[in-house]
């Protein structure tokens, strides 16, 4: 079975909280490291004022804080939710307060970029007003999905809200939610809405530049894609989140002492018997070697990442090795985006090989892909022979976190 591990690591000076999940072989199979210092964050949302509105890049710039900067995009203004209206037009205009949610956090010399179209998570479900339609995870089963859709549907009914609050939001239940017991489920909808129902009732007394809900950290992030079922143990260095793996695991499984372990030992650090520096130099390489000799040479752009797989060192070129080397090239990618958290369009160019072992090679991608939490789909090959792979972007990419 696989183990995880949670500690504190400095990185080039500067200190993150960081999570892995390894198999058997101490193989990294899952990543995710955070900066610990205080920043603004995406999932935030505030109490915004609009500064100005620029009709030609279709865009109005917001404050969240006397200092801090946010570009809001028009497209991105529907059914907002003022705090104060200041202007006496039904549109938005310049000295309105209303509520914004951080969508992308800030890059290089960029502010963060924001929306009025809110998110609220809960643990198994998401309530937004951006879409007022209700679902199901895409990847839960079809046997599944009309049983969570009557728990969503008598929730929903069975909830009400105060007057000021409006009723046109969504909820969507989570992967994770289809293995959940239904009295937790239906709680936990129960519980986001009235969230949302607090968050939005309250927000019109509050003053410019509050921060009105703060997202789950990146401990409970992380909590709620670990099935414990299948993680012999968790260990950790951290007295802090020792204590909240404790509380939290103790309502899932009984032998919750044997499951999670407190690492103390002075001679050698967790990090360092597990091989951090070692991983990270691999995560933060462009080229990453193969078992048969070959490598994957990874280049992410600004709205690309590009991936060549090459034979290097082996000098076998027959037909059983390039399928050989393709099928570890694209079990290599598919492991890589998931460490990376490489988001958006990428493209793989694959080494060329015959058209019956390019279906072999497309069929083992798909499954392979597949094995992402984060949504991750096979597109289409182009007639240049390179694949098309989309990867949708919840949190920044491993890059851009080291480079903050």
């Amino acid at each position: 079975m696989d183990t995880a591990v949670f500690t504190r690591y400095v990185y080039n000076k500067k200190n993150y909280l960081c999570y892995v999940r390894m198999d058997n072989n101490r193989k990294w199979i899952d990543f995710s490291m955070e900066r610990e210092e205080k920043k603004v964050s995406q999932g935030e949302i505030y109490v915004a004022r609009v500064e100005r509105i620029v009709p030609n890049i279709k865009g109005a710039f917001v404050k969240i804080s006397s200092d801090q900067n946010c570009y809001l995009p028009l497209s991105n203004v529907k059914k907002p939710f003022y705090t104060c209206k200041r202007a006496k037009c039904m549109d938005m205009a310049a000295g309105d307060e209303l509520l914004v949610q951080i969508q992308k956090e800030a890059q290089k010399t960029k502010d963060p970029v924001v929306t009025t179209e809110l998110s609220i998570h809960g643990s198994y479900c998401v309530l937004t007003t951006g879409n007022t339609q209700n679902g199901v995870s895409k990847k839960v089963s079809k046997e599944d999905r009309e049983r969570l859709f009557s728990i969503l549907n008598t929730c929903i009914a069975g909830r009400t809200l105060p007057d000021d609050v409006s009723k046109e939001f969504g909820i969507i239940i989570r992967t994770n939610g289809a293995d959940t017991k239904p009295e937790i489920l239906s709680w936990d909808i129960q519980s986001t809405i009235e969230q949302y129902g607090k968050i939005i009732s309250t927000s019109a007394y509050k003053n410019f530049g509050t921060l009105v809900y703060e997202p789950e950290s990146f401990l409970d992030r992380i909590l709620k894609k670990i099935d414990i079922r299948n993680v012999e143990s968790i260990t950790t260095d951290q007295e802090d989140i020792y204590e909240a793996l404790v509380s939290y695991y103790s309502h899932h499984v009984d032998d919750v002492s044997s499951r999670i372990r407190s690492y103390q030992d002075d001679a050698i650090s967790l990090h360092t018997l597990y091989g951090f520096r070692k991983h990270m130099e691999e995560l933060t390489s462009t080229k990453v070697w193969l078992p048969c000799g070959g490598n994957i040479l990874i280049e992410t752009l600004e709205t690309l990442t590009v991936i060549d797989v090459n034979s290097a060192k082996s000098q076998d070129k027959h037909s059983d090795f390039l399928l050989k080397l393709n099928l570890e090239a694209a079990k290599e990618v598919a492991r890589q985006l998931k460490l990376r958290n490489i988001s958006g369009m990428i493209l793989v160019d694959f080494v060329n090989m015959k058209k019956s072992e390019e279906m072999v090679l497309i069929d083992f991608l798909k499954k392979e892909l597949a094995k992402d939490l984060v949504l991750c789909s096979f597109i289409d090959i182009t007639k240049l022979g390179l694949v098309e792979i989309t990867r949708k972007k919840q949190y920044p990419p491993l890059h851009e976190i080291l480079s903050e």
